[in-house]
């Protein structure tokens, strides 16, 4: 029999030799005492693995809780074909209260919610937190359903971070994780009846194999909307729960502050159900989110700061974001555009995508791709400079100076540069060249207008364009929104005339 003495738990799942006994000092994140065996899970901060001890009749070292630090001798064994260790002995037990410190390296960000704005929308966050802490507790099943942008991406990853590490705690037995968490992205700029199917369909099959209880859905980066309203109706029929974590307008508000969505979820925080308006990306939300989530993580700064820059944050809370990164601002926007690109590429694909390499921190793999993309990405906006000079038409209407494109013969099917994207493209162009101007960007096709809108006072709304539109043409079948300066609008082809006309009036009186 040989010793070792180790301090990874990589290095009792690499090591090829028999017949040892390992000594290690780690973590134990949770205790579960049944009838002749305790199992601790053990967690490295890398790696987790379960220790067994059998002594019938007895309680086996019951000075050993959550969180407490132990040196364990153990035995390496295979256990329907995973590697778990057999107990030898106990020779140190430290309770929690004096490793805290020692084991989870905190990171003080107290001083990013300071402000005002903050302080109205933390009880939101808190609450939210804690119902989602509440479900894992509760084993109810996670699923993330996030818009597929880099401010959703983001915001997905900050939470996943802190739910599957409160999964962990509650969950002894890890190879049973999808049981208990899914992702999905969402195409579409709201939570649609086929994302809601997904979902329903997911849960369902995991409900026939594992009698779990019925899940806990978060909408994020979505969900606000009157447009959100049938799906979120839809998974609540075959018993879900909701939460929306969200910043898009969420429409009228009733005299308690509520929007029609509020009726229908468990939880939902809003930077405009507290009065606020552009302050504040999805993914800075989360950030304080996955505080409340799980205190055993360092949420990733980064990745709320990337889709704070991303969905063009501004005022007090990104700027103290973008300053505690230590990481210049224009590195963050010049990175939003390849992960842009990376999301158009990545569809609907699953697992550890590339994307997620873009977001978490800046690496070297990060420099690497920006590299690969940068040229293939410079040549497309050349291309689309040409055509936007070419085609685009320009006109003053009221306070306003109008970029018009027609988005039908002027994209291709399954480009890059689609509607949306070209309209963004385009606006920040002019953004750059002419930052004292005032000026929107329309690009239209058959059934759809996309918006962006530069103004240094608040005259143009989307929201409020919509509902004119709904109203003087009741026939057109008008839906959309989003931001007040960046959105878009559907209506049936057979009245786009009569649209952009009607259009024109609404930015004439502004």
């Amino acid at each position: 029999m040989k010793f070792k003495t180790i301090e990874k738990i990589d290095e009792v799942l690499k090591d090829k030799e028999s017949d040892v006994i390992y000594t290690l000092s780690v973590k134990v994140t949770s205790v579960a005492r049944l009838q002749n065996v305790t199992i601790f899970t053990i967690d490295d901060g890398k790696d987790m693995m379960q220790l067994v001890k059998y002594l019938p009749g007895q309680t086996a070292y019951a000075d050993i809780v959550s969180g407490s630090i132990v040196t364990f001798s153990f035995k390496k064994v295979l256990y329907q074909g995973k590697v778990q260790g057999q107990v030898a002995d106990v020779k140190e037990i430290l309770p929690p209260q004096e490793t805290k410190e020692k084991v989870v390296e905190k990171v003080d960000f107290s001083e990013l919610f300071k402000t005002e704005d903050w302080k109205k929308l933390l009880p939101s966050l808190k609450n939210v937190g804690h119902k989602i802490a509440e479900a894992i507790t509760n084993r109810q099943p996670i699923i993330i359903s996030h818009h597929a942008d880099c401010d959703g991406y983001c915001s997905a990853l900050i939470l996943e971070t802190a739910i599957l590490q409160k999964i962990k705690q509650r969950h002894g037995d890890l190879k049973y994780l999808n049981n208990y968490y899914t992702k999905n992205a969402s195409k579409t700029p709201y939570y649609d009846i086929s994302d809601a199917t997904k979902d329903i369909s997911s849960f369902q099959s995991n409900f026939s194999r594992t009698n779990n209880a019925t899940p806990l859905i978060i909408i994020v980066d979505n969900g606000s909307t009157t447009e959100d309203k049938l799906a979120i109706e839809k998974v609540k029929i075959f018993g879900a729960d909701v939460i929306v974590i969200d910043h898009h307008d969420p429409g009228m508000l009733d005299e308690t502050g509520k929007s029609e969505v509020c009726k229908f979820t468990s939880a939902h925080a809003n930077p405009h159900l507290v009065g606020l308006n552009k302050e504040f990306s999805t993914s800075m939300l989360c950030f304080k989110i996955s505080q409340y989530i799980s205190d055993e993580v360092t949420p990733n700064l980064f990745a709320a700061t990337l889709g704070g820059v991303a969905d063009k944050c501004s005022g007090e809370a990104i700027d103290k974001f973008v300053e505690h990164s230590k990481i210049p601002r224009e590195y963050f926007k010049k990175l939003a555009k390849f992960v842009a690109l990376e999301v158009f590429f990545t569809k609907y694909a699953y697992g550890e995508l590339p994307i997620l390499d873009l977001l978490k921190s800046k690496s070297e793999k990060q420099e690497k791709l920006i590299v690969l993309y940068e040229k293939q990405l410079l040549v497309w906006q050349n291309e689309v400079k040409d055509m936007v000079s070419y085609y685009s038409t320009k006109e003053k209407i009221g306070k306003f100076e109008l970029t018009l494109m027609d988005g039908e013969k002027l994209t291709f099917s399954s480009d890059f540069f689609s509607i949306g994207k070209l309209t963004s493209f385009i606006h920040s162009e002019r953004e750059d060249e002419h930052p004292e101007k005032t000026f929107i960007t329309l690009v239209v096709s058959d059934s759809m207008i996309v918006y962006r809108v530069k103004q240094h006072e608040h005259l143009f709304d989307g929201n409020k364009l919509v509902a004119f539109l709904k109203e003087s043409l009741p026939h057109a079948r008008i839906s959309g929104g989003g931001h007040d300066v960046a959105g878009s609008i559907k209506f049936i082809p057979a009245v786009k005339e009569e649209l952009m006309l009607k259009l024109n009036e609404f930015v004439s009186k502004l």
